[in-house]
């Protein structure tokens, strides 16, 4: 009976790995897992043709340096040597990838107000724009703000159980983003709509410190690509706990302060209605624009708490 129940208990916390892929349409609403919105590293979201080349080379070079011992006499270095060659072999060309997608995506919103808004809209006389930051003639237009993520309802994040709109968790490299639709408040109040299926969240993930919430993990291979798997059956339980020591997550929950950037759009509020005949008012929402997702970059908490009082300040709009 108490194995039964430890073993039940097991299988609720790993709950959050059995989240249901996000559906191409239709809203993410809060469900009690979340959904998975992209599984991979960020690089194989932006260029996956290239990952997937980066991934071969990686394949093709660990032969290459498990020989080099006895092509080279004397050999330079040991069996722990070449263990040593081989992983580094396999994880620089995705590391270096990573590195520079990351970079090209941090000069998107560095220069967002450079590529998008060369000529800002005339000021009145009391030096204010006319214009608002949410003006529906910039529908289309790229668009970057400062602010929080609004009080709404969450989902537990998958390896520290924290109430989340977003969560990335990455467990030996292998790594997979789960959330639903948030709204992002800004100054003024305005809140602007963020699909999580179209959002790259961005960010420095912590180190899981003991075991996952979600349980022991394993990884497996799933459609051809690695994906992180419940180890309660498993036999190899070292293993599972070695894996858990590389576990790290970045999530994004109620009143963290965020930069986000993408074209602006305007679609139906049910939450507000015009009126009885009307139907629903309409809400800002980011969408992917030029090829790249919406970018949410999660400012680190000391610069939160360096932040003015009003935490909504737009950063940048591009025209």
């Amino acid at each position: 009976m108490g194995a039964d129940g430890n073993l039940l208990a097991g299988w609720e916390q790993s709950a959050g790995l059995r989240a249901p892929p996000a559906p191409e349409e239709g809203a993410l609403v809060p469900n009690g897992t979340g959904y998975l919105i992209a599984a991979g590293p960020i690089s194989q979201r932006i260029y996956p043709k290239t990952s997937a080349v980066a991934s071969v080379l990686s394949g093709l070079s660990v032969p290459v340096v498990a020989a080099m011992p006895f092509l080279l006499v004397p050999a330079p270095y040991g069996p722990f040597g070449v263990l040593a060659l081989g992983a580094l072999a396999c994880w620089l060309p995705r590391a270096l990838l990573d590195a520079i997608t990351r970079s090209r995506l941090e000069q998107r919103l560095k220069m967002g107000t450079l590529e998008g808004f060369p000529n800002p809209p005339a000021k009145d006389s009391a030096g204010q724009s006319p214009a608002s930051a949410l003006d529906p003639a910039r529908r289309g237009k790229l668009v970057c703000f400062t602010g929080t993520v609004a009080e709404q309802p969450t989902v537990p994040s998958l390896f520290t159980g924290r109430p989340v709109v977003l969560a990335t968790s990455d467990c030996a490299g292998v790594a997979e983003t789960r959330g639903i639709d948030f709204d992002v408040q800004l100054a003024g109040g305005e809140r602007v709509r963020v699909p999580a299926r179209d959002a790259l969240l961005l960010g420095r993930g912590q180190r899981v410190r003991g075991q996952p919430s979600c349980g022991p993990l394993t990884l497996t291979v799933a459609g051809g690509a690695p994906r992180l798997q419940s180890a309660l059956l498993s036999t190899d339980g070292w293993l599972a706990r070695l894996w858990g020591m590389t576990a790290r997550e970045l999530t994004l929950g109620p009143g963290d302060t965020v930069e986000i950037c993408g074209a602006l759009d305007f679609e139906d509020d049910p939450d507000t209605q015009r009126g009885f005949s009307r139907g629903p008012a309409l809400r800002p929402v980011l969408r992917p624009w030029d090829g790249a997702p919406v970018i949410v970059r999660k400012q680190p908490a000391r610069t939160a708490k360096a932040l003015p009082a009003s935490p909504g300040t737009v950063t940048s709009v591009a025209e």
